[in-house]
């Protein structure tokens, strides 16, 4: 899944709380990622990272043009509530495409990123 990642720096505002996923010595609530894989793929590895971290991975994602929205499939993942870094990144690994987007910080609850493939390249959208 992932690992309890340490905060940097002493003086960060998470540093008294110990690791991230962790506060005060017990377990937090983790957020929750929706990726929903659109339009564009055809038998293809997908990787998610969230921060450095790797989240999620799917291969043989293929789109199918005559489903409902073109949609590809759905991952989902959790990530620590609190964690320091808010960039989530997909790769789309044989094509050596990727694209990124900034996101709020994990909160309890659901965030959805679309991500479509088009010639153009990557595109990610939070829904």
């Amino acid at each position: 899944m992932f690992d309890v990642l340490m905060t940097e720096h002493p003086n960060h505002p998470y540093a008294a709380d110990g690791p991230i996923g962790q506060v005060a010595g017990r377990p937090v609530r983790h957020g929750r990622f929706r990726i929903v894989l659109g339009a564009g793929f055809a038998r293809d590895t997908v990787v998610v990272r969230y921060g450095t971290v790797e989240v999620a991975r799917r291969c043989g994602v293929t789109t199918r043009p005559d489903s409902a929205g073109g949609g590809a499939g759905v991952l989902i993942t959790e990530v620590p509530v609190g964690a320091i870094d808010h960039h989530l990144e997909v790769e789309v690994v044989g094509r050596l495409i990727s694209g990124s987007v900034e996101l709020p910080a994990p909160a309890d609850g659901e965030v959805t990123v679309e991500v479509d493939l088009d010639r153009d390249g990557l595109h990610l959208a939070l829904a």
